[in-house]
């Protein structure tokens, strides 16, 4: 009897110190996923997976959190099939755990799968022992979209030229944007550039990791382009490559409208006809692009060509009567080709949608 509970009390020991075992790995891996060390993070979920196969009873809780780990990785490396995958499997091993079903169904909706995406939510939902009347907004605070942009945004900034961001790119420029201010003179002007400049390393580590991914290109013409501390042409001309590229792999709208507005900013007549055509592109592709039109018509402003501007702008407010810029790119239009009440309609409009 003594003998029996001895073994009993090594086994668990022994099951113990491998639990401890594989979350020091999983924790480690952790680290270097913050890092964008995808080759190192896939390489200690490798080890903690051996650890765990080389047991004689194998912890389901485990093996959820080392797929789980592996689904995160694939999918910050843009992997996307392989993190379903990866999140998949890790469900069949732990089928309460929410968070599984939260990444699952955003990489779901994100690729279109939208049956799939809601299936996961709703589990996710159940899970929380959410009530049926508030989890829809439960889920609507879990999804995560890539692409976006808000009325409230383009009320507050100036006549520009307007990208297509990729949300995780966007957020992190806000945090950037917010240390810029930097009211208490925490940082200088060259730590916030070394910020600037590590994050695209970082990036680089993206690309280097999932080179035909064209969202990976993307994601790394996005930070190039909005890199307010340091920007000058080579980081435009380095943005343009990575979209040209991105649209080789996969052609989308979204690609040629950030490739245009890239050629906008060299601001001359060259360039803005370079700008204009990738915007033309963009509209066969999709014509109900709000921002492949406003650019355009902001490119034909730039040329003189009013009367081709104004028609665009004019497409731009069928599709989004909000879109605000438009009506004061609209009003300058108008303005320049001599028609004063349609540009004082414009900015009657503009003024009641609280545009400056």
């Amino acid at each position: 009897m003594i003998c029996l509970l001895f073994l009993v009390f090594v086994q668990v020991g022994m099951a113990q110190n491998q639990s401890n075992q594989v979350n020091n790995l999983l924790n480690q891996g952790e680290v270097f996923l913050e890092d964008y060390e995808f080759e190192k993070a896939l390489a200690v979920c490798n080890q903690a997976l051996q650890k765990i196969q080389s047991a004689k009873r194998k912890s389901p809780s485990n093996l959820a959190s080392v797929y789980y780990l592996y689904g995160r990785i694939y999918e910050k490396g843009l992997y996307l099939d392989k993190a379903i995958a990866a999140l998949t499997t890790a469900i069949k091993f732990d089928s309460r755990n929410r968070q599984i079903y939260e990444r699952r169904a955003n990489i779901f909706e994100y690729i279109g799968k939208t049956e799939q995406a809601e299936a996961d939510f709703e589990k996710a939902a159940n899970l929380k022992e959410i009530k049926k009347n508030s989890d829809r907004n439960e889920i609507t605070s879990i999804r995560s979209t890539v692409i976006g942009s808000s009325t409230k945004i383009l009320v507050e900034y100036p006549e520009t030229f307007q990208t297509i961001r990729f949300k995780e790119v966007a957020d992190y420029v806000t945090k950037l944007d917010i240390s810029d201010s930097d009211k208490d003179g925490k940082y200088s002007n060259s730590e916030l550039v070394a910020g600037h400049v590590l994050h695209l390393f970082t990036l680089g580590k993206l690309v280097n990791f999932n080179p035909k991914s064209d969202l990976a290109l993307w994601k790394r013409g996005d930070w190039l382009l909005h890199l307010n501390e340091i920007t000058n042409q080579l980081f435009w001309i380095s943005a343009e490559t990575d979209f040209a590229n991105a649209f080789d792999i996969n052609p989308r709208y979204e690609y040629l409208v950030n490739r245009g507005v890239v050629r906008a900013k060299r601001d001359n007549k060259t360039n803005y006809e370079f700008s204009i055509i990738h915007f033309t592109d963009a509209i066969k592709l999709n014509d109900k692009c709000v921002e492949a039109f406003y650019n355009r018509g902001l490119s034909y402003t730039k040329l003189n060509e009013n009367e081709k501007a104004i028609a665009d702008f004019t497409e731009v407010m069928k599709l989004n009567a909000n879109f605000v810029l438009a009506y004061k790119s609209r009003a300058k239009a108008f303005r320049a080709v001599g028609k004063i009440n349609e540009a004082e309609a414009d900015e009657a409009m503009l003024k009641k949608l609280g545009g400056k």
